[in-house]
């Protein structure tokens, strides 16, 4: 072959490649946009949720939390954690009369924050449990939090992630 067809035919190589790594980037970017979970907004009813837990699928039932229920896990977050009223946001994901999960950040940050899980107790909320890692299981065991609430935790005793 001449030099001239051989460094047409690395080009076209090259140019393949760079065709498929951008092909399968968009595709995975794509396929990840339309799996995207939507913050979940309250309702006056109740709902089932499904949620996948690594390649389990768990029914949730969830009844609605309240504007109160909102504002009594916001206040015992800004008390824990220390942020502003102002510019704490708070979504509750999933709640019943007594347990709630949810994410906690600022509307300042850019940053997503983080989780939390909170008890009703004696008709306050309490938070049990925040950050941005695993739950301890002894501690949703000490609180009775229900699987519906939280599905997975970390067993520190064993070392293992527990599936509820």
């Amino acid at each position: 072959m001449n030099r001239a067809l051989k460094i047409i035919l690395v080009i076209l190589g090259v140019l393949v490649a760079v065709g498929v790594i951008a092909y399968v980037g968009y595709t995975i970017g794509y396929s990840e946009s339309q799996n995207a979970i939507p913050s979940p907004t309250p309702t006056a009813t109740a709902t089932a949720v499904k949620s996948a837990v690594r390649s389990a699928t768990v029914s949730v039932t969830a009844t609605a939390n309240t504007e109160s229920d909102t504002k009594g896990i916001t206040k015992a977050l800004v008390d824990k954690l220390g942020m502003d009223e102002n510019t704490i946001k708070v979504t509750v994901s999933k709640t019943d009369s007594n347990y709630a999960t949810g994410t906690v950040g600022s509307t300042e940050s850019e940053l997503g924050g983080g989780y939390f899980v909170a008890v009703k107790q004696d008709g306050e909320w309490i938070i049990i449990a925040d950050g941005n890692g695993t739950i301890d299981c002894a501690v949703l065991d000490e609180y009775s939090v229900p699987a519906t609430i939280i599905g997975e935790c970390y067993n520190e005793e064993t070392d293992e992630s527990v599936t509820r």
